[in-house]
C-alpha cells in the first residue's frame, strides 16, 4: 500500500503538469518540450485522445478530458495518503454465499456477504462472485477475476468491500518500484521492455484499477470495466477520439486506462508512446503507436 501511496502521488503530479502543458499551450502550435513533458504528452495521447498542437478544437477535446483525469487522480491520491478512503477487504471469497432472503417473487439470485445484510449485492450471473460472466463487454468471459469491488449503495456512507480472488497472490510477483534498481532500470531501457508486462502482475496496478470502482470515494469519476489491457485500451482511445464530451468518453471512465495511466507515467525512465520503453530523448524520433 505504501508503494501505491508513492504511485498515486507522482500520478496526481504528473497529470497537473500534462494539463498544465496542454493548458499553457493552447495558443502555441509548435510547443518546445523537454524530453520528460514528452513523455507525459506521449502517453496521454496514446491512452486519452490524440491532437495536433495546430488544432486547438483537438486540444480542446483533450484538455477537457485531462481535466476530468486530473480530479480522478486527485481523489486517489487524496484518499490514500490523507488516509480518508475507507475499504472492507476479503483476501478471497468464501465469505460470498447467495441470499437466502430474496422473496420468491423476485426471479434473479443475488451474492451477498454472509450474515451482513448491510453489505453489497452482486446478481448471480456466473457461477462464483470470481467468474467473469460470458459475454462480459470488457472481455475474458468465463475466466477468472483478479478480483472483485463492490459498493454497498443502499447502506449508509455507501461503504466498498474488495474482494481478492482465488490465485491472484501468486500472480503479484513484482512491485512498480522494482523497476527503478539500478540495475533493473538500464536493463529496462535497453531491451525496451513492454508496459504491459512491467505493471500487469503487481499490486499497484490490481489495487489502482479496483479502488477507481469505489463508487462512494470516486463519485461520478469512478472508473467502468470498458477494455482491459494495453491493446485494447489504446484501441479504445483511437475508436473514442472524436467524442467531444468528456463526460461521455469512455476512456477517461475506463478503470484500466487510469491504471496504465499512472503506472506508465510512474516509470519516467521510459516514453512509453509505442507502448515499449523508449529513452525519453529519442522517442520524439520514432514512429507513435
Amino acid at each position: 500500500m505504501e508503494q501505491l501511496k508513492v504511485v498515486a502521488n507522482y500520478g496526481q503530479q504528473a497529470t497537473q503538469m500534462t494539463l498544465d502543458l496542454i493548458n499553457n499551450n493552447m495558443n502555441n502550435n509548435n510547443p518546445t518540450l523537454h524530453a520528460q513533458q514528452r513523455r507525459m504528452i506521449d502517453l496521454f495521447m496514446v491512452l486519452y485522445g490524440s491532437f495536433r498542437w495546430d488544432d486547438v478544437a483537438a486540444k480542446t477535446r483533450v484538455r477537457d478530458r485531462a481535466v476530468r483525469v486530473n480530479q480522478l487522480a486527485a481523489i486517489f491520491a487524496n484518499g490514500l495518503i490523507q488516509n480518508t478512503a475507507y475499504w472492507n477487504f476479503f483476501c478471497d471469497e468464501s465469505e460470498w454465499v447467495l441470499d437466502p432472503n430474496v422473496p420468491s417473487t423476485v426471479k434473479q439470485e443475488f451474492w451477498m456477504i454472509k450474515d451482513l445484510p448491510a453489505g453489497p449485492r452482486k446478481q448471480k450471473v456466473s457461477a462464483s462472485l470470481c467468474t467473469i460472466p460470458r459475454g462480459y463487454k470488457a472481455g475474458f468471459g468465463g475466466g477468472q477475476a483478479g478480483a472483485v469491488t463492490l459498493t454497498a449503495k443502499h447502506t449508509q456512507g455507501n461503504p466498498n468491500w474488495i474482494t481478492f480472488c482465488a490465485g491472484v497472490w501468486s500472480q503479484l510477483k513484482f512491485q512498480t518500484k522494482i523497476w527503478y534498481q539500478p540495475a533493473n532500470k538500464a536493463a529496462v531501457v535497453k531491451n525496451g521492455d513492454f508496459l504491459y508486462h512491467m505493471i500487469h502482475n503487481t499490486p499497484e496496478r490490481l489495487l489502482a484499477h479496483e479502488f477507481t470502482h469505489g463508487q462512494s470515494q470516486f463519485g461520478a469519476y469512478y472508473g467502468r470495466d470498458i477494455k482491459y489491457g494495453w491493446v485494447d485500451i489504446v484501441q479504445l482511445a483511437k475508436d473514442d477520439n472524436a467524442q467531444t464530451d468528456a463526460t461521455k468518453s469512455q476512456t477517461v471512465s475506463n478503470a484500466d486506462t487510469f491504471t496504465y495511466w499512472i503506472n506508465g507515467v510512474y516509470l519516467e525512465m521510459c516514453n512509453f508512446r509505442s507502448g515499449r520503453c523508449e529513452v525519453p530523448d529519442q522517442a520524439a524520433n520514432t514512429p507513435q503507436n
